[in-house]
């Protein structure tokens, strides 16, 4: 549909700076980092240098990433340092009840609450979400380990290098990519997919299809699927405000501030992967919105002015409204278990981060796109049948 492919993953250029829409990074370790490897687009980059600041209170403490740090920053009293770095350090090992939210674990296996802030910060980090607490406990504490055992990994050149990379991919095995048109609806035949009709108007006949769109894009190409409807329905998007700032050299050395009691972000990328010229930098901010929720750009750049004191901005662009996943995986809905993974139509797949029980983000991006495409070569519906 859109004039250029990528959707959320372009990244833009501008006077030697390449900039992601937003603060973006593959976890290492993840469904997305193995898949792109089997496609021969490797995420090349390196991991973020976690050295800086948590804001709590309008106050900048050491942030509590590491042994040295834990039992050092001023946030925490002795008790709470002692019970932050058993946390911390045995994160693989936490399980919570079935269906269980992180919210409801926090209270119940946490002792110390400015110990459980800390652990709802990471948690919102390696989500995005905002309110963190009403996501199933267990898939949270699954992608808290996965950060911190393994780490992210910002790309060289910005995410568009692997967009790039899939779309040449794509073109020697033939693959026609069409950009500026969409689609308009599926059409059906006894049930099953028979073509998928555009926006121009032209008819393209298909042995079987791949939805990879939003939940309500979905349901509005294919109207009949009452799984489709159910899942745009239920479908609570995650969804940040943005600050991408191209700047000079750095005020101070500390390159992230993560917000304890606000949902607040900031990290200069660019202190890992190229993404700017030499002495330059790229710096995303960013706060986690509640449903409903808006932010100002005033609020992030008095963020940036916080950590970095006076740096030069070279330029800025602010999204007010990003959406980083379409739909959150609640306890309330099972987590990612009880995510939609096919429809009634047999030969019709779905692909995206509300899709699947596997991972979160990009991850949950690529491990259905994996499971989407075996099940359409091997004829078969969807192992994760949703019930309509």
């Amino acid at each position: 549909r859109a004039e250029v492919v990528g959707g959320r993953a372009r990244t833009t250029s501008r006077d030697g700076f390449a900039t992601n829409l937003g603060p973006h990074a593959v976890y290492r370790g993840g469904h997305a980092e193995r898949v792109l490897r089997s496609l021969g687009a490797f995420a090349d980059g390196r991991p973020p240098l976690v050295r800086g600041y948590a804001l709590y209170e309008q106050r900048l403490h050491t942030l509590p990433a590491g042994a040295i740090s834990v039992l050092t920053t001023g946030l925490f009293d002795l008790r709470d340092r002692l019970a932050a770095a058993k946390v911390l350090g045995g994160v693989s090992g936490l399980r919570a009840e079935p269906n269980e939210s992180f919210g409801a674990w926090l209270t119940r296996s946490i002792g110390r609450p400015r110990v459980a802030q800390v652990l709802a910060m990471f948690a919102r980090i390696a989500t995005y979400v905002h309110p963190v607490e009403v996501l199933s406990a267990n898939d949270t504490l699954e992608q808290l380990a996965l950060s911190i055992r393994a780490g992210v990994r910002y790309v060289h050149g910005g995410w568009g290098v692997i967009v790039s990379q899939i779309v040449r991919r794509a073109a020697t095995l033939g693959v026609d990519v069409v950009t500026g048109i969409g689609a308009a609806r599926v059409e059906l035949v006894s049930g099953r997919v028979s073509a998928v009709v555009r926006t121009d108007g032209r008819e393209i006949p298909c042995d079987a299809a791949v939805l990879a769109v939003s939940p309500r894009a979905a349901s509005e190409l294919l109207p009949e699927s009452r799984s489709l409807e159910r899942a745009a329905r239920l479908a609570e998007p995650v969804e940040m405000a943005c600050l991408d700032v191209a700047t000079g050299p750095l005020v101070r050395p500390a390159t992230t501030v993560f917000g304890v009691d606000e949902p607040l972000y900031a990290s200069v990328h660019s202190a890992s992967a190229r993404l700017a010229p030499e002495g330059a930098n790229v710096v995303h901010l960013a706060r986690a919105l509640a449903p409903g929720e808006r932010a100002t750009r005033d609020e992030l750049e008095a963020l940036l002015e916080r950590f970095q004191p006076g740096i030069v901005v070279r330029h800025a662009r602010f999204l007010p409204r990003m959406t980083v996943a379409f739909a959150r995986p609640d306890a309330a809905l099972s987590g990612l278990s009880g995510r939609i993974g096919g429809t009634e139509t047999p030969n019709l797949a779905l692909v995206g981060d509300w899709v699947g029980p596997r991972g979160m983000l990009l991850d949950a991006v690529l491990a259905s796109a994996e499971d989407a495409a075996r099940c359409l070569l091997e004829g078969r519906r969807a192992r994760w049948m949703a019930s309509a």
